[in-house]
């Protein structure tokens, strides 16, 4: 997907992260005088999701289930959505707070490379 692309009311900006039930992108939400605030949003493949459709009841139960967690080491979910798009088809979307950081798996690599272990108070 070429970005930026407007999705719906999320301006997906970066790929973040791609795993099994879709893409997750930086985005940004734009609202009134001038309000905007960036987020993740976890994007269903909608080829995937036409294959095998128990993946949108997945993730909705996910989504489900994280919005009632308010923990300061869990990602919190804002809301799941079904979005149509003029030329991607019918998405499913679920915003999550953004946060910004390391990524785990580029950390580790760094970390074999240098032969180091990552410290106990950083697990």
């Amino acid at each position: 997907m070429r970005l930026p692309q407007q999705v719906g009311d999320y301006t997906l900006l970066k790929q973040l992260g791609a795993g099994g039930f879709g893409t997750v992108y930086l985005a940004r939400i734009e609202g009134d005088l001038g309000f905007s605030q960036d987020v993740a949003v976890k994007i269903v493949d909608s080829s995937r999701a036409r294959q095998s459709p128990e993946v949108i009841s997945s993730l909705a139960d996910e989504a489900q289930f994280l919005a009632r967690i308010q923990h300061s080491h869990i990602v919190s979910v804002r809301r799941f959505v079904r979005v149509e798009h003029p030329v991607l088809g019918v998405l499913h979307a679920m915003e999550m707070e953004l946060v910004r950081g390391l990524v785990v798996s580029r950390l580790l690599a760094r970390l074999q490379q240098a032969r180091a272990l990552l410290p106990v108070e950083s697990v």
